[in-house]
């Protein structure tokens, strides 16, 4: 990561209109977002990446198996029986949300040190 007071400096040195000085105003954004990524817990992380899931297959018309109404054992094609709150989901299954965000923040990094190197 690049110093806040190296990033300003370049940033008076060249013009936000300039290439460099885009670049920099990019960098310095990057950087913020990558800032806000560390200081989530492993746990925030999980439950966004669940709470996030589960509105995108609420959305398609996914439901939890006890929402269904049916009377048979049979659940429909649209039951998912990991659509409950995060403190219901299995541990098995909070372990995958928390780290899914796992690949993403390197990738973040990795872009950030790119840009940052020129």
């Amino acid at each position: 990561m690049i110093p806040e007071s190296e990033l300003a400096a370049m940033e008076a040195r060249w013009a936000p209109t300039s290439e460099i000085g885009r670049l920099v105003i990019e960098v310095r954004r990057l950087q913020a977002v990558v800032g806000a990524a560390k200081s989530l817990s492993v746990d925030d992380a999980g439950r966004i990446m669940h709470d996030s899931w589960s509105r995108t297959k609420r959305l398609q018309g996914f439901h939890h198996p006890d929402e269904a109404g049916r009377r048979d054992t049979m659940p429909c094609l649209k039951c998912h029986a990991d659509l409950v709150p995060w403190e219901a989901l299995p541990e098995h299954q909070r372990d995958i949300n928390r780290h899914a965000f796992d690949a993403v923040f390197l990738e973040l990094e990795r872009r950030i040190n790119e840009a940052a190197s020129g």
